[in-house]
């Protein structure tokens, strides 16, 4: 939290002092909405990194399109199963050590907004 300028409200303990999370938000300039990173913790180590990213609907198709073709130029040889994107499903990816990224789109509860969720995931030790 030091190294980052990050203060304790930054700081979740929801699910208890030995599993913290830093949420806060950032912004990416292409981006029209902040973005929620998250950071989890488990043994003092980083098991993941998430991030929650809202896209307005008008643009949610577009924006599909594009991570669908950069995933299969860019992940395809780590790709589990099949690259479900373009129909807004869960897509997961893996390397040797079976670490995983994992894009998935779930419902929200308004018509004018979707979200998008990146998840980065260690294995365990």
């Amino acid at each position: 939290m030091q190294k980052t300028q990050l203060s304790e409200d930054d700081v979740d303990t929801t699910l208890g002092e030995a599993y913290p999370r830093i949420i806060h938000s950032i912004s990416i300039s292409s981006l029209s909405d902040d973005i929620q990173e998250i950071f989890s913790f488990q043994n003092d180590q980083l098991v993941s990194v998430e991030y929650a990213i809202t896209v307005p609907e008008s643009e949610f198709q577009t924006v599909l399109q594009t991570l669908a073709h950069q995933a299969a130029e860019l992940l395809e040889d780590l790709l589990v199963g099949e690259n479900q994107i373009l129909e807004g499903k869960t897509t997961r990816w893996e390397d040797e050590q079976k670490n995983s990224l994992i894009l998935s789109f779930p419902d929200t509860d308004t018509s004018e907004e979707r979200v998008i969720f990146l998840g980065l995931y260690r294995t365990k030790a």
